[in-house]
């Protein structure tokens, strides 16, 4: 069960693991996981187990309160994924909240992709001097 409160009010919601939910219905492999689930992306992904060899592209927001981003990150790229893209969305400023897309880098980049992730890198850096 995981519970979000909020103003003190809440409500409880069955969890079930990735990984034995693709068992169940006999999914093979996961071509895009979106992950948006308020704080727990990281047990999510540690849910999976080795299945997260079955997953191709992950993208979703990760918040930045409730998840250790460091050890977010340390555990998709031990795992394989390279970091396409993380930046804050201009209106979660309050929230604490970015987006992140990542690639399993067993799949080589396709002239798009490498293009796209040499323009974000461009403007992640520049980005960050910015605010420097």
């Amino acid at each position: 069960m995981h519970s979000l409160l909020i103003d003190g009010a809440g409500e409880n919601v069955l969890l079930v693991a990735l990984a034995d939910y693709m068992a169940k219905t006999e999914i093979a492999k996961i071509d895009l996981l979106k992950l948006d689930i308020e704080g727990s992306e990281l047990n999510a992904l540690k849910d999976l187990g080795d299945r997260i060899a079955d997953v191709d592209f992950i993208v979703g927001e990760v918040n930045e309160t409730l998840v250790d981003q460091a050890e977010f990150y340390n555990y998709l790229t031990s795992r394989g994924f390279r970091i396409l893209w993380k930046r804050s969305f201009q209106e979660s400023g309050k929230q604490h909240v970015h987006g992140l897309e990542a690639l399993a880098r067993l799949r080589p980049l396709s002239p798009c992709d490498q293009a796209r992730d040499s323009r974000s890198a461009h403007r992640s850096t520049k980005t960050i001097a910015n605010r420097e």
